[in-house]
């Protein structure tokens, strides 16, 4: 037993001996590899990837030096190329610098989705389901395998103004078992529109009525239209008007074929600035209906086709467009009075200016002779007048006596036309009754007759000789009123049609396209036929954004 305990414990200690060695030596070459450590921390970390970021740097810092004329060449070029953007349209002209500008969002602009109204919004929800197959016409549809919505907002009357509506269609998609097709329903005219036509009509009236630019229309509706952020901006009107253009075709040639009736029309024409370019809008407009026509001239060209075949009288002003488009005309009596006040208010101003200067060289002259010391008053002593010589104060007076002879002319002329407006027992007038009415023969003899006793007086001023020659030229077109009861001496009607424009021209500043300008003036033109004919606009403007054209024809008596 004992023997067994000695060697046992030998082992032992040579055990623990040897884990004493063992860890001796791993303390020792740890020591080494600590040392190799600290020593190889001095040295640099080589990192391979910065090297190569620095040596194409490098390289390209070095290529644009090498290639610097060449890089400012080709910049130069892409900065003078003038269709820059022909990705998107066309460029267009900006009338503001006379430059191209590019079309399209603009940068930095939110971006053109349609935002989905909250279901909390949501007025009104209708399942549209299929009876047959649209593509085979069978029946053996089946069931609805899965649906689609379709959100439309729109505007319906309400006791007090309108109300804003919201309806979520639900479209039941099928797999016809005959013809294996998916299909579902199509909403028709409401198909990819998320307006109704009654949030379009009443959009579109607005801008009509109220002359505003579309930025201010956009404006009024966020007003009465609060708590909803809906999708619209100005360009989605002026798509609108592009849009539903052609559904005024029929009504546009019902215009054209009613004037041609007509047994008087009147015509007129103002500026119409287009994409930094002067055009022209010109008027035609009868009793019954008033049709606008957008041109880029000021020629007979522009509206010549429309009265080929007219027989009855062109009422205008005195353009020389007008002089060839018919035979009988009645020239615009109310320009020639306009012209006839302005020379005599012209001819006043001036005859007082040479008052106020004799009367001053008079008080100038008195004053010196009676030798009084003028008071000096503060300020800026007045620049001493010249006193008139003995031929300066003739000249004035005779200058006078020039203008008061104008005035007296003018207004010869301006009694004498100013009767057509007289009460009905004065022979000129265009309200006088059959039996007391005077002829165009007998008119013209009177007017013949004054400008002989204007010409015989002598020498006539410029003014005068230019309106008494647009007279002898145009004696024939002044009083065929007498000739057609019931036509006015004037032109007032056309000016009054185009009056809406002529506000809306200064609210707009300037038109971007011919497209729109062709619709939009089609809608006006039915705002302004309307009104002649005492019906409700707006309601008619939905039935023609509907397609229904042919009521709205027959309520204003096409």
């Amino acid at each position: 037993m004992f023997p067994f305990i000695i060697i046992t414990l030998v082992l032992i200690f040579f055990y623990i001996f040897s884990l004493l060695e063992l860890k001796r030596k791993h303390e020792k070459e740890l020591s080494k590899i600590r040392n190799i450590n600290a020593e190889d921390r001095d040295l640099p970390e080589i990192n391979t990837e910065r090297e190569k970021k620095e040596v194409k740097k490098e390289a390209i810092k070095n290529w644009n030096k090498d290639n610097k004329d060449t890089r400012k060449h080709f910049e130069k070029i892409w900065k003078d190329r003038k269709d820059k953007g022909k990705r998107r349209d066309m460029p267009e002209l900006d009338s503001d610098n006379n430059e191209l500008k590019k079309k399209g969002k603009p940068k930095g602009g939110n971006g053109g989705a349609w935002n989905r109204p909250p279901e909390n919004e949501v007025d009104n929800v209708i399942h549209v389901y299929l009876k047959k197959c649209p593509k085979c016409g069978k029946k053996n549809l089946g069931k609805p395998f899965g649906s689609w919505e379709h959100h439309v907002l729109d505007l319906v009357p309400i006791k007090r103004g309108m109300q804003l509506k919201i309806t979520n269609y639900i479209m039941h998609r099928y797999r016809c078992k005959n013809c294996k097709k998916p299909v579902s329903p199509n909403l028709g005219i409401l198909k990819n529109c998320h307006f109704g036509f009654g949030f379009i009509a009443t959009v579109m009236q607005s801008r009509i009525e109220s002359k505003h630019s579309y930025s201010k229309v956009l404006i009024e509706f966020a007003r009465w239209i609060p708590n909803f952020d809906f999708l619209i901006s100005r360009t989605t009107i002026v798509d609108w008007f592009k849009k539903y253009g052609a559904h005024l075709e029929e009504f546009y040639l019902e215009c054209v074929k009613k004037l041609k009736e007509a047994k008087y029309v009147h015509a007129d024409e103002t500026g119409l600035p287009m994409k930094g370019k002067n055009w022209w809008l010109w008027v035609v407009t009868t009793t019954f209906f008033t049709l606008f026509i957008p041109h880029a001239s000021r020629g007979h060209e522009a509206i010549e086709k429309f009265f080929k075949d007219f027989e009855g009288v062109l009422i205008s002003d005195f353009w020389g467009v007008y002089n060839n488009l018919t035979e009988e005309q009645q020239k615009c009596l109310a320009h020639l009075i306009k012209d006839l006040k302005g020379i005599v208010m012209k001819s006043e101003a001036l005859i007082n200016k040479i008052e106020k200067r004799l009367k001053e060289d008079e008080e100038q002259k008195e004053e010196k002779t009676k030798g009084e010391e003028v008071e000096k008053k503060r300020g800026r002593p007045k620049k001493e007048v010249k006193p008139l010589s003995i031929e300066e104060r003739e000249a004035f007076e005779e200058k006078k006596r020039r203008e008061r002879q104008k005035i007296k002319h003018a207004f010869a002329l301006y009694d004498f036309f100013k009767q057509a407006w007289a009460d009905e027992k004065n022979p000129l007038s265009y309200k006088a009754g059959p039996e007391i009415r005077a002829t165009e023969e007998e008119a013209i003899n009177q007017l013949r007759q004054l400008l002989e006793e204007i010409e015989a007086d002598g020498d006539l001023n410029p003014d005068i000789k230019r309106l008494v020659k647009r007279i002898k030229r145009y004696e024939k077109h002044l009083f065929t009123y007498l000739k057609h009861p019931g036509i006015p001496p004037d032109n007032n009607a056309a000016e009054r049609e185009l009056r809406p424009f002529v506000i809306m021209r200064k609210t707009s500043h300037d038109f971007k396209s011919e497209e729109v300008m062709d619709s939009f003036t089609l809608y006006l033109s039915l705002h302004q036929t309307c009104k002649k004919n005492g019906v409700d606009f707006g309601k008619a403007l939905k039935l023609v954004l509907l397609g229904k054209i042919t009521p709205v024809l027959k309520a204003i008596g096409f």
